[in-house]
């Protein structure tokens, strides 16, 4: 019902950083795409090869079924270990060109249904900044704290979230920086213990690994949704936040959509990682993260499209033989009377018959 055009794999880049921890897979035969951005110098790699080879395995388990086992996989491995952790985003395709997508973390996906359009970011938000995980968290864990940051996680530091009047709202002083291109504030969950002069800190709410946090709130059930079909045509892409760190929408919108790359799932990735990159070390020099991605081309099928327009012509063909037909039968009727009105009119003592 749909033309979906998948790369052949994700692209992915080092950066600026000593060790690419983005993982990721591409399975055109199952419609599904997924990716996984490891954190945490002792076994933020692992986590994210552990979470690939659990969803690789399983391409059609439910998402409340493929998460906790990965989940459960990467505790094995490295539950002693002092961090490590990985974002996951699992996208599936149905025939149609609808979409049902899962996450933990932040490794967004972003769909334009169009040259025009603005995009859509269709993952769940799991950073500080989302008051429904502020709510969660203070519910499972009020010893934790959701706090604006610096980029070293030190002294500088404010809640994200203060009671005002009866309300939980934004602290009116704001962040001390912003961590991506769109200016989102950089904010943290912590909780007290620290190691040497750093606090604790998690740039998100929920992750797989991550162990010590899951005391404090952080929690590795994803977010899940079904997106419709297009109505003509899509172009979705999936990402570590190493690129929408660097990329505004408009940017990206822009690489998928040249005229030599539209349709092209390869040449489109490839050409989105290079200009990544290239943002990426504008903006952060030698901090700039490692990055993945993929672009997908989803476009209703031209046999689909004919098959629609045929059963509306098909539709209308009947309904206009049925008004004619009760025209007809209304014309009947009008002439049956008239012609009875008139013998009435002329014999009035006539009985009548009826067959």
């Amino acid at each position: 019902m749909a033309t979906i055009r998948f790369p052949s794999d994700f692209a992915t880049d080092i950066g600026c950083g000593d060790e690419n921890q983005d993982c990721a897979f591409v399975d055109a035969a199952t419609r599904q795409l997924a990716v996984f951005d490891g954190h945490g110098v002792h076994g933020g790699l692992r986590a994210a090869e552990i979470a690939c080879d659990v969803f690789r395995a399983h391409p059609y388990a439910h998402p409340l079924e493929v998460f906790p086992t990965a989940e459960l996989a990467i505790f094995d491995a490295i539950s002693t270990l002092p961090t490590g952790g990985t974002t996951a985003t699992l996208v599936r395709f149905n025939p149609d060109g609808s979409m049902m997508i899962a996450n933990v973390g932040d490794s967004d996906v972003v769909c334009f249904d169009g040259p025009s359009d603005a995009g859509t970011c269709l993952t769940a938000n799991h950073s500080c900044l989302n008051l429904q995980e502020w709510l969660r968290v203070q519910r499972d864990a009020p010893q934790s704290k959701f706090m604006f940051t610096n980029s070293a996680f030190t002294s500088a530091e404010r809640p994200v979230w203060i009671m005002h009047n009866g309300e939980w709202i934004l602290h009116p002083s704001g962040t001390f920086e912003y961590c991506d291109v769109r200016q989102t504030s950089s904010t943290a969950i912590m909780y007290a213990e620290k190691e040497g002069n750093r606090r604790q800190a998690l740039a998100m709410t929920r992750s797989l690994g991550d162990f010590k946090f899951k005391p404090y709130g952080v929690s590795a059930v994803p977010d899940f949704i079904t997106h419709p079909a297009p109505a003509v045509e899509r172009v979705v892409i999936v990402a570590s936040d190493g690129l929408w760190d660097a990329l505004t929408y408009a940017e990206a919108r822009a690489v998928v959509y040249r005229p030599d790359l539209v349709g092209n799932a390869d040449a489109a990735t490839n050409a989105l990682l290079q200009f990544g990159l290239a943002r990426a070390r504008y903006w952060f020099k030698a901090n700039c993260d490692n990055i993945t991605c993929a672009v997908v081309y989803v476009t209703a099928d031209d046999e689909y499209e004919a098959a629609v327009e045929a059963a509306i012509e098909a539709a209308a063909d009947t309904a206009t033989d049925t008004l004619l037909a009760a025209d007809a039968w209304i014309a009947d009727v009008e002439a049956f009377i008239e012609d009875a009105v008139t013998a009435f009119e002329t014999e009035p003592d006539l009985a009548f018959e009826t067959e």
